[in-house]
C-alpha cells in the first residue's frame, strides 16, 4: 500500500530517463525502517503558548521515537532545504 501511496501522491523526483531511483523513494516504497526519515504530515496543531507546532502524519521511511523532532517542508521544498 505505501508504494501505491507513493508512486500516486509523491510529487517529488522518482528517477527515470535513465537515472536511478533517488535513495528516499526507494526507501518510501520499501517502507524501510532504515532509510531517511520521511513523514507524510497530514495535520499540525500548535502549541498553547504557539512556540511549537506537534504533527500528525504517516511514516513512510526511517524511524521516528517519541521526543524527536523534524523539519516540516513545503510541497514546493527542494534538496538544498
Amino acid at each position: 500500500a505505501t508504494a501505491v501511496k507513493v508512486d500516486t501522491q509523491y510529487t517529488g523526483d522518482v528517477g527515470g530517463s535513465g537515472s536511478g531511483v533517488p535513495v528516499e523513494v526507494a526507501a518510501m516504497r520499501a517502507c524501510d525502517p532504515a532509510g531517511p526519515l520521511v513523514i507524510n504530515v497530514v495535520k499540525l496543531f500548535s502549541t498553547a503558548d504557539a512556540g511549537a507546532f506537534l504533527a500528525f502524519g504517516r511514516v513512510l521511511s526511517g524511524t521516528v521515537r517519541a521526543g524527536s523532532s523534524a523539519r516540516v517542508l513545503g510541497e514546493r521544498y527542494s534538496a538544498d532545504d
